[in-house]
């Protein structure tokens, strides 16, 4: 698709459209012909406990839901990133399904209404069976995949054994394997998590005190403090000790580098500039794994971990209007610079970027 040094120019509002604005509230509302189902899904499997070496069999109830509308052919299948809950794409559900997607999400183990078992490993290979049960579940053939931050790790995964079924694998600030700073801090979290003598409510504060920091921008962080302190106190009640411990474990040793280059489909990867958890050196080394992949970056002072909330109608735009061309996909090893001029650092455009690869 893109065999040069492209820079994309948007102008949008995004969240400066004002929350209260009847604009935004249009651009959330599903269709009025569209139908929600919320449902769950029984799972029998064993997990390695915490503190013994041994496994136990467990029941397990998945919550899942889907967005559909009867003109809609396609299915976008989301996967929520670490501590997240369904609620994370609320900003693109109404948009996808305009755009004709039918969509289905779902609360991992530990996150939302789905099971919090204590105790417990959350390994990669029950995250697989999980997504491929709730697929299967609602009899979806084919389908676009997209994940985000941990997420984006489990799509991973999942492609390696069921890249027939899907069109394409999405990829939205996410790693090839935990290390560097998102090594770091699962070691951090992993051991302050642990701590006797400090009150399991007082963990989960500080907890998400710290994950505002790192995976929203400075300037929404300004901007939006009511939004933010609302934020935390709604997934400070989805969440618990435990299950944050169990995804931690489940996930610290992942490591996708050995296998990207066996998976042929249309990836497109998206990093952010301002991504402190996942800096653009991991979307530069899954573009060079991938061979048929794309890379684009977020730019300027809202491209933050969570672009996908502050960046919301750009980034829309930008995947929406890319998989209308997923016929014509052609990859590329030249990233594809995204700016949204409206709300724009202004050294970005002149002094940010050099062009040259791996930044």
């Amino acid at each position: 698709m893109l065999e040069k040094f492209i820079e994309l120019r948007t102008h949008h509002k995004n969240l400066f459209s004002s929350l209260r604005s009847d604009y935004l509230k249009n651009y959330l509302a599903m269709p009025r012909d569209s139908f929600y189902e919320e449902n769950k899904l029984n799972l029998e499997y064993s997990f390695a406990k915490i503190d013994k070496n041994e496994k136990e069999k467990l029941q397990i109830e998945i919550s899942y839901e889907t967005y559909q509308k009867e003109s809609n052919k396609k299915w976008a299948v989301f996967i929520n990133g670490f501590s997240g809950s369904t609620a994370l794409w609320m900003y693109q559900k109404g948009e996808f399904i305009r755009k004709g997607y039918n969509i289905l999400c779902y609360d991992q183990i530990g996150q939302g209404k789905s099971s919090k078992p204590k105790g417990f490993i959350y390994d990669m290979e029950f995250h697989v069976y999980t997504l491929k049960s709730v697929i299967d579940q609602i009899g979806i053939k084919d389908f676009y995949l997209i994940g985000i931050s941990a997420g984006g790790m489990i799509a991973q995964e999942f492609a390696k054994s069921h890249q027939d079924i899907i069109k394409a694998l999405i990829l939205i600030n996410t790693g090839y394997k935990i290390t560097g700073k998102i090594k770091i801090l699962f070691d951090f979290y992993e051991h302050f998590l642990s701590f006797p003598s400090v009150p399991d409510e007082e963990k989960l504060q500080l907890y998400f005190n710290s994950l505002v920091a790192l995976i929203f921008s400075d300037n929404f962080i300004q901007n939006f403090p009511q939004m933010l302190e609302e934020l935390k106190k709604s997934n400070q009640l989805k969440n618990t000790i435990s299950a944050l411990t169990g995804t931690i474990k489940g996930l610290k040793n992942f490591d996708s580098e050995r296998y990207l280059s066996d998976i042929s489909i249309p990836c497109f990867i998206i990093g952010s500039s301002h991504d402190v958890l996942f800096p653009t050196h991991h979307s530069f080394i899954m573009n060079k794994l991938l061979p048929n992949s794309q890379r684009y970056i977020f730019k300027g002072v809202n491209a933050s971990h969570s672009v996908i909330f502050e960046l919301f109608e750009t980034f829309n735009e930008v995947l929406l209007s890319e998989l209308m061309r997923i016929n014509g996909f052609i990859p590329s090893k030249n990233p594809v610079l995204i700016y949204n001029t409206l709300v724009q650092e202004n050294q970005d455009i002149e002094n940010d970027y050099k062009p040259h690869i791996g930044i």
